[in-house]
């Protein structure tokens, strides 16, 4: 799945299903498709697979490349059976926008987009949007 959103206010709003993909701030990418992540490549962002995700070597897990900073944690969360697990998830900034991969759900990606107006860090900026969902 690909979720979208833009900053509206002080929290964020699903980008419009007709907008441009490049008016994100926050583009997450939730167990994507090959198309959605050739659609979010196509802005000019590395993504990784769920096996790069892996096999990343905690030296590797924060590196920039051309001004955009790539970060992987391991993250407790729950697959869509509901199987409880920690897995990696890799946060992408820089600044123009934030993009997250992951393959399983860990609870600030439910639980921000609708309390991000109650953030202490704000929405102005990925940088922000980045803190508050962490």
């Amino acid at each position: 799945m690909l979720y979208s959103y833009v900053t509206q206010g002080t929290g964020v709003a699903p980008l419009p299903k007709d907008s441009d993909l490049a008016e994100a701030i926050w583009i997450d990418l939730y167990r994507p498709l090959e198309e959605q992540v050739q659609a979010v490549a196509a802005l000019g962002y590395d993504i990784p697979t769920l096996a790069d995700m892996e096999e990343i070597e905690i030296s590797n897990r924060l590196y920039t490349d051309k001004g955009t900073v790539y970060m992987t944690g391991v993250l407790p969360g729950t697959l869509p059976d509901g199987t409880n697990l920690s897995m990696p998830v890799t946060f992408i900034l820089n600044g123009q926008r934030l993009v997250t991969v992951r393959h399983h759900n860990p609870r600030p990606f439910e639980t921000f987009p609708t309390r991000a107006d109650r953030s202490s860090c704000g929405t102005s900026s990925p940088e922000r949007i980045f803190l508050g969902l962490i």
